[in-house]
């Protein structure tokens, strides 16, 4: 996959430094069972994890403004998204805005 090195590397940062890291997963089965696979793989290798589902009814499908909020709250600047797709674009530059 491209530029998973970076990725991973981004990930272990946070990991080494103890800087939390926030999981987003949907609602639905596999996006709840996707976060929990996250979440104990994260912490088994030392990681700081705070989960995210999005309310259905309130927040709808995919990343939401009210799940980038809630991250830049906690001081989170690393989400890791799961079952969500690939829609998210203003999402994507309100993150930076957030310093998420």
């Amino acid at each position: 996959m491209k530029n998973m090195d970076l990725a991973v590397a981004r990930i272990l940062t946070n990991i080494q430094s103890g800087r939390p890291i926030m999981v987003f997963g949907d609602y639905d089965v596999d996006g709840t069972t996707a976060a929990s696979i996250l979440y104990l793989s994260l912490t088994d290798f030392g990681g700081v994890v705070n989960t995210y589902i999005p309310h259905r009814k309130h927040e709808g499908y995919g990343l939401s403004n009210k799940g980038i909020d809630f991250a830049a709250k906690q001081n989170i600047d690393l989400i890791i998204t799961c079952d969500c797709g690939i829609n998210a674009i203003e999402q994507g530059f309100l993150m930076p805005k957030r310093e998420v």
